[in-house]
């Protein structure tokens, strides 16, 4: 017997076209399915593509931040976007690719929308540990959406998450307050993999959720390779786009780019905090696959009181 697991890459027989494994049996997929599975996979990057975009939308004062950090270049604008790859000609006209959008451009969430995806992420503070669907959502203060060039969404949203976690949470049941104790590293490296790691083409913002006991951060698009929920621990992250990881490095303060290492740090830091380690799920049957990693602010009981509590329970 031969188990093949799961591989990173997109495999196609030569000559005979690319196939689904079926519960009994195989089935050829058609080109726009192989497109698909080569994006979910991070084989292809949204980032790494084209965009009808004028370039002086990105002659920005990011722009110039990046450059004191990498260092001049010469020639014109159009010129130095080749030079680093981040632009390409497309008949005979110079144009940025999404990454150049998204590093530079004040308002590239505003600008991709054009073509249907998103590229913001809104923050969200509930009142208890549920989203209460109804009339009057559970909010404890209105929600906030943070745009931006990447390398300032990246510092804006861990600012105010922390700013909100550093509050902490009266618990209107009972009157007593709350502290959030999750180590500040691991906030940021969640927040920092969802914005760098998320699928560009999707039409759909990031999304941190803060309840009294725990923080959601909910990036868009499936695991890329092959990552999965139970595995990510040990084989950490994949660069869906990294172009945007390659050249977020260049500015002058850069953010926390571990290069697959964030996530096992993660695990470690919330370990030696005795907190639960971070949970990990993927959502593949709604209308826009999201990955969600979920941060308890719950100690995490010793060996001795989990073996305590199995034993009461089998007596019982």
């Amino acid at each position: 017997m031969v188990s093949v697991a799961r591989s990173q890459r997109v495999h196609s027989i030569v000559g005979g076209g690319t196939y689904l494994r079926m519960d009994a049996g195989n089935r050829m997929m058609s080109a726009t399915e192989v497109t698909e599975l080569s994006y979910r996979r991070g084989e292809r990057s949204a980032t790494s593509e084209p965009v009808a975009i004028a370039l002086e939308r990105l002659q920005t004062t990011t722009w110039l931040r990046y450059l004191q950090g990498r260092g001049a270049l010469t020639g014109t604008f159009e010129d130095q976007l080749l030079r680093i790859g981040l632009a390409d000609r497309v008949n005979e006209a110079v144009m940025p690719y999404r990454a150049a959008v998204l590093l530079f451009a004040d308002e590239p969430g505003s600008l991709l929308a054009t073509d249907g995806s998103r590229a913001d992420v809104r923050v969200m503070v509930y009142d208890g540990k549920q989203a209460l669907a109804g009339a009057t959502p559970n909010f404890r203060k209105p929600p906030k959406t943070v745009r931006g060039p990447l390398i300032d969404q990246i510092d804006a949203t861990v600012r105010l998450v922390l700013d909100n976690l550093a509050e902490g949470v009266t618990l209107s049941s009972s009157g007593f307050k709350t502290v959030h104790a999750y180590p500040e590293r691991v906030v940021k490296e969640a927040i920092v993999n969802a914005i760098v790691h998320r699928d560009y083409r999707l039409n759909r913002d990031v999304f941190i959720r803060i309840f009294d006991d725990r923080i959601e951060v909910e990036s868009p698009g499936a695991f890329p390779g092959n990552i999965t929920p139970s595995n990510i621990s040990k084989a950490g992250t994949k660069a869906r786009n990294p172009l945007l990881a390659l050249n977020l490095r260049e500015f002058p303060v850069a953010p926390n780019l571990d290069a697959g290492e964030g996530v096992r740090m993660m695990f470690s830091e919330m370990a030696l905090a005795d907190l639960y380690p971070p949970q990990y799920r993927q959502s593949t049957d709604a209308a826009v696959e999201t990955v969600t990693v979920t941060l308890f602010n719950a100690k995490r009981p010793s060996a001795w009181d989990e073996g305590k509590r199995s034993f009461d329970y089998v007596i019982a």
